[in-house]
């Protein structure tokens, strides 16, 4: 059975508290960079790449690895072409083409860090809670009920665990490259969801979101203090 949300953040507290017992002092740092769409969140969104940008603040270990915890961001916007079935009135069924999806995270884990001691190379491993929030705004024909095309939106938001793994290079101790996997997913859930009219009637109903896979694909500077 997959860790509950709770389950999760109560674990990295755990972490994020023994942490810094067998580190050395902590240091400060951000990563800025890019984030690709992949699985099925790359047909939800399309083939477009975000911004990312994450707080990192780092303990080295007397072992010689380092744990380190990770505030996140990250933002798609694209043109996607998966359906979403709208239900409006109770009986109007469609599949409405999209205008405009959105889908952004806030992350927030803990990472394991363990240098190979040869050119500066890392590897890294990780996991966390994020919030996932997709947006959809769209038009939907509904000349069959009177009213002609209408606008749309709805929003769909899970807080789910997500899981890490990555490569990293050091430059020098305060900058490096990483490239970074995260794998979450959104459930399938319901939403209302209101279509307003060219004559501004106000049409409510649902909107079935479909769940799918929102892992991403990232790579950026990591700067160190």
């Amino acid at each position: 059975m997959a860790p509950s949300p709770r389950m999760l953040i109560a674990a990295l507290a755990g972490l994020l508290c023994c942490g810094p017992l067998r580190a050395e002092a902590s240091h400060w740092g951000f990563q800025a960079g890019g984030a690709a769409p992949l699985g099925s969140s790359r047909q939800w969104i399309g083939s477009g790449s975000g911004p990312a940008i994450d707080l990192l603040v780092s303990y080295p270990l007397d072992s010689g690895g380092t744990v380190r915890t990770r505030l996140g961001w990250f933002a798609f916007k694209a043109n996607g072409t998966a359906p979403q079935p709208l239900l409006l009135q109770g009986s109007i069924a469609t599949y409405p083409a999209a205008s405009s999806n959105t889908l952004w995270g806030l992350t927030y884990g803990v990472e394991y860090l363990q240098p190979f001691h040869a050119h500066g190379l890392y590897a890294l491993g990780g996991a966390g809670a994020a919030y996932l929030n997709a947006v959809r705004d769209g038009t939907i024909d509904l000349t069959a009920a009177g009213y002609g095309p209408s606008a749309f939106r709805y929003t769909a938001n899970n807080l789910v665990p997500y899981f890490c793994l990555g490569l990293g290079m050091h430059f020098n101790p305060g900058l490096a490259l990483e490239g970074r996997y995260q794998w979450s997913d959104m459930r399938d859930q319901v939403r209302g969801v209101n279509a307003l009219t060219q004559g501004g009637v106000t049409v409510p109903g649902t909107a079935s979101f479909s769940g799918m896979n929102t892992s991403t694909l990232s790579l950026g500077l990591v700067v160190t203090f």
